[in-house]
């Protein structure tokens, strides 16, 4: 090796982290916008999650009939703290959920965009987008089966998750194309890993 293809080398690695190190700090963005919004729809909305019965035990639940809406109330049970009692009336939307699926999507989206296409990466990469997948559905259907949410709760968490991911990475991380790429100055082809 000559020392120009050394200082190429060394000059490719400092611009692969850096591009590696952009779009970990999009990526942190794009949780903390999830979060924000999840959270605020949580506060707005105030849902009862499906345990609240349970965990509140409310004052007026004996004597209210079905279909009834009771602003007013107080929890008996006294096992659990405020905070069980608070956290209790925010259902919607789930943000285990949302946070699953941003997390699956973007690195299922930053594996299509980012892996080179070779006969074993091709498994690899097959393997990697499944298990992405995976933990995305795994996380989310689990929050209806422990009865922390209801399919509503989950199914607009798994949407704020979607569009949170496709902005960000559209956006944000220009589809995970370098820099170059981005000013047109390289080629279309060439990947950075």
């Amino acid at each position: 090796m000559t020392k120009s293809s050394v200082k190429k080398n060394e000059k490719d690695s400092v611009r692969r982290a850096i591009y590696v190190f952009h779009w970990y700090v999009n990526f942190l963005v794009g949780a903390l916008l999830n979060l924000v919004v999840v959270e605020v729809l949580k506060t707005l909305i105030a849902e009862h999650r499906p345990h609240f019965l349970h965990t509140c035990i409310p004052d007026q639940h004996e004597i209210c009939e079905d279909g009834d809406y009771i602003k007013d109330y107080s929890c008996k049970n006294k096992n659990y703290d405020d905070h069980f009692h608070n956290d209790s009336i925010k259902s919607f939307p789930s943000g285990h959920t949302s946070f699953s699926v941003y997390v699956g999507i973007f690195c299922l989206i930053y594996l299509r965009r980012r892996l080179a296409i070779k006969p074993l990466n091709g498994v690899i990469e097959l393997f990697l987008k499944l298990l992405c997948i995976t933990w995305a559905l795994f996380c989310s259907l689990s929050r209806i089966t422990d009865r922390r949410h209801h399919w509503w709760d989950v199914l607009t968490g798994c949407m704020i998750g979607i569009f949170t991911v496709l902005y960000i990475t559209k956006s944000l991380c220009k589809d995970f194309n370098s820099f170059a790429q981005q000013d047109g100055t390289a080629s279309s082809t060439q990947k950075v890993s």
